[in-house]
């Protein structure tokens, strides 16, 4: 009886991001004003991925406009891709600052440089499901 033994390396892990390629690679549309979203319902956006090219950079002082903003409550968002934007996802009512409720977020890909989901504390039942939210800064 033979016992085989295996090296085991004591390196230290390395901070590597791993990016998968985009699920939303064949539709693209150029985004040059904010989504928003003032009546509940579904939204399906059928993995179009949204390219901003609206107002708004990266820089600290760039201002922030969002690619989505959702006003109201019992709102479910599909298949949405966002890219190259300063702020993505913001789920409540900037103007009045009320928080969402019942929120469902499926199948979204988005990758801006300040803050990919902006979520206040007061929101209630708020879904992400199979979403992935990156940050580039």
């Amino acid at each position: 009886m033979f016992l085989m033994l295996k090296t085991i390396s004591c390196q230290s892990p390395r901070n590597e991001v791993v990016v998968t390629p985009s699920k939303f690679g064949e539709k693209f549309k150029n985004l040059h004003k904010t989504i928003v979203i003032r009546k509940p319902g579904v939204y399906d956006y059928k993995g179009v991925m949204h390219i901003w090219k609206g107002e708004g950079n990266c820089t600290v002082f760039g201002a922030k406009y969002p690619v989505m903003e959702i006003h109201a409550d019992n709102v479910t968002v599909r298949n949405f891709g966002y890219k190259d934007a300063t702020v993505g996802i913001v789920v409540s009512d900037k103007e009045s600052g009320e928080a969402r409720r019942s929120v469902v977020l499926e199948n979204i890909e988005g990758l801006a440089c300040r803050e990919a989901l902006e979520l206040p504390r007061a929101s209630q039942n708020v879904m992400i499901k199979d979403s992935i939210f990156r940050v580039t800064e």
